[in-house]
């Protein structure tokens, strides 16, 4: 991947590739996303910012043999979503020609972190079943929240769901993805964010 790399959560595959109709919003992640995983097949595959429109294509692109997660996957196009090795997020519509589903092993369990320490997260096996703990802060006002349960493998993400607090967490690059619906604790408090596993 190169420096204006993306990184794409998704599944892209030339063939048994399927189409849905999520319309045509790729500009954000949430937690009811569903992802699978593709590699790049190209030397380049451009983002493109707007659907079946390569007059918007952005500088942002993907190198081959890079992993990428992806949904909402139209004929031509699927919705990319790509994690750079220092966290940062690229997302944008990918030519399905450029793309080929992929396995990705879920090495998700140990304790995570993002670079501003403002959330952890533990993440333990026993057996088939899973559990995340954690807590994060809101640094300038002390509101905090915490997570602690079952961590289920749903559509390509990890789905915790307490009743109140809803939290997706997808695996890439060697890092976590999370977001929340920011109903995990006080005010102004997410567990949302790029985690890396802690050394």
């Amino acid at each position: 991947m190169k420096k204006i790399l993306v990184a794409v959560a998704g599944l892209c595959v030339l063939a048994g590739l399927q189409s849905n109709a999520e319309g045509n919003d790729c500009s954000s992640v949430s937690v009811s996303d569903a992802f699978t995983y593709s590699s790049v097949t190209a030397a380049r595959s451009y983002f493109f910012k707007e659907l079946n429109d390569r007059r918007s294509q952005a500088k942002a692109y993907l190198v081959k043999n890079d992993v990428v997660a992806v949904r909402n996957v139209k004929t031509d196009w699927a919705c990319g979503l790509y994690l750079s090795n220092t966290g940062v997020q690229t997302i944008g519509w990918l030519e399905v020609k450029n793309l080929k589903s992929a396995s990705v092993t879920q090495d998700i369990v140990g304790n995570w972190t993002t670079d501003s320490g403002d959330a952890d997260l533990s993440i333990t096996r026993n057996g088939s079943s899973y559990r995340i703990k954690g807590r994060a802060v809101f640094p300038t006002s002390g509101n905090d929240g915490a997570v602690d349960g079952a961590l289920v493998l749903s559509r390509g993400q990890w789905r915790y769901n307490d009743g109140q607090c809803e939290l997706s967490v997808l695996f890439l690059n060697k890092q976590l993805l999370v977001q929340d619906n920011l109903g995990c604790g006080g005010l102004n408090v997410t567990f949302g964010g790029a985690y890396k596993r802690k050394k």
